[in-house]
């Protein structure tokens, strides 16, 4: 048997476990929508508060890269944003 230092402590179990359980709730929630923004984030841990300027460019980032999507999603559902668009 291995040496005992080499094994995950209980909370380290305890807290990855919840972290994979919000991950995929949070893509099960997400599947009806109708643009994802998904900043890259896995470089940080769910307890890195500190990081949260970092976070938030993180995300600001990622919202810009997907606005041209979230135009064309506004644009098929409302004619008054795609005359918006159109300078009309």
């Amino acid at each position: 048997m291995g040496d005992s230092r080499d094994l995950p402590n209980m909370l380290d179990v305890v807290m990855n476990s919840i972290q994979m359980l919000q991950h995929e709730l949070g893509n099960f929630k997400a599947i009806s929508a109708d643009v994802r923004i998904n900043p890259d984030l896995s470089e940080y841990t769910w307890i890195e508060f500190y990081r949260a300027t970092e976070l938030i460019e993180r995300g600001a980032e990622a919202a810009e890269r997907a606005l041209p999507e979230i135009r064309r999603v506004l644009s098929q559902r409302s004619p008054a944003f795609s005359r918006m668009q159109n300078g009309g």
